[in-house]
């Protein structure tokens, strides 16, 4: 079995460290004089991802700068042979694409007890939600950075938890005494993607991508297509959710770090995909039953690579998942530590 992903770094790295092939966007959030209407220079930066994604064409980089950037780019084109979009941090910048929201309208209920107005329905179908109960609910708030614990009904709220009160359209937190919420930070996840990628030849790189308001068999990070590469992100708390879900061809995923999303880790669908270098722990923090969960699933998948990854502290479900339709795929030199189901599980392949 011969499987080759060398050449395809090799291109995209000659391309990013070579300005002459295409243009080189800048996104800098914190810039005074960032606007989307700027050309997206050093000096004129874009203030959005999206706005910068908009104008990318085959061989265009984006760098983007620090800043907390609250939306949902989505790029629907592709790059090209030696002509890649790259989409990536700035040297020495570590940008996060944020989910979540602050909120600052609380109305007193009793004492450490406030709620807000909250209208989003269950993006999960009636029959997942029989079948899996309050697993499927991607509601998450965050005080000052801290997720709450989220309660099935509001005789369960107790301190630094939340119940989410369906029935009358509103969040309910509980804070300890005498923390009021005009004192703090309070986040609410409202968005359910990170990033969303349909295209070929695309870079994604230097990211940390955290609090979507995902649902079961969604990825906060969605991305799908041929000859791409994901590494060196960072993707945690996707609601109810993976963190991560890749599909397609030849395709690199590495030096990633996927941990603490509702449903598991990632999913993966493809052939030829190389996944190496990563960090996979504490996900299914939503405690999914044994029909999906744990630190991954991959499906229909021929002829991938997982090597030297690190599945860890995956108390609820199994590390690397290999379900139905897998062939002629490689799994070497990983890790695995603290499973609480199996480390690898074969099941209908």
């Amino acid at each position: 079995m011969r499987i080759r992903f060398a050449g395809l770094t090799i291109l995209l790295l000659t391309v990013i460290l070579n300005p002459g092939f295409a243009k080189v966007y800048v996104v800098s959030q914190n810039h005074p004089e960032a606007n989307d209407k700027n050309p997206g220079t050093s000096r004129e930066p874009f203030k959005t991802i999206t706005r910068a994604m908009s104008t990318m064409v085959a061989g265009d980089t984006v760098l983007i700068s620090n800043g907390i950037y609250r939306e949902t780019p989505v790029l629907a084109h592709s790059g090209a042979p030696g002509k890649p979009i790259v989409i990536m941090a700035e040297p020495g910048s570590n940008p996060v694409i944020r989910g979540s929201d602050v909120v600052t309208h609380w109305e007193y209920e009793t004492p450490g007890v406030y709620s807000t107005p909250w209208s989003q329905s269950p993006l999960a179908s009636k029959d997942r939600i029989k079948q899996l109960g309050f697993a499927v609910y991607g509601e998450q708030v965050f005080v000052n950075d801290q997720l709450l614990k989220h309660v099935h009904i509001a005789e369960e709220l107790e301190e630094n938890a939340f119940f989410s009160d369906r029935e009358n359209s509103k969040i309910i937190i509980h804070l300890p005494l005498p923390t009021r919420p005009e004192n703090i930070n309070i986040e609410i996840s409202t968005r359910t993607n990170w990033l969303d990628i349909k295209g070929d030849y695309i870079v994604i790189s230097g990211f940390k991508m955290e609090r979507a308001y995902a649902t079961v068999q969604k990825g906060g990070f969605l991305i799908s297509g041929n000859n791409w590469i994901v590494e060196k992100n960072d993707f945690s708390f996707s609601g109810g959710g993976r963190g991560a879900t890749f599909t397609g061809t030849d395709g690199i995923v590495r030096n990633n770090n996927i941990h603490h999303n509702g449903q598991m880790g990632f999913s993966l669908v493809g052939r030829r995909i190389l996944f190496e270098h990563n960090q996979i722990h504490h996900n299914n923090t939503n405690e999914y039953p044994a029909w999906e969960q744990g630190g991954s699933k991959v499906a229909n998948s021929v002829e991938c690579i997982f090597r030297q990854n690190n599945f860890y502290d995956e108390l609820y479900g199994p590390g690397l998942w290999l379900d139905i339709d897998n062939y002629r795929n490689i799994i070497e030199q990983n890790t695995f530590d603290n499973i609480g189901f199996a480390a690898i599980m074969i099941e209908i392949s």
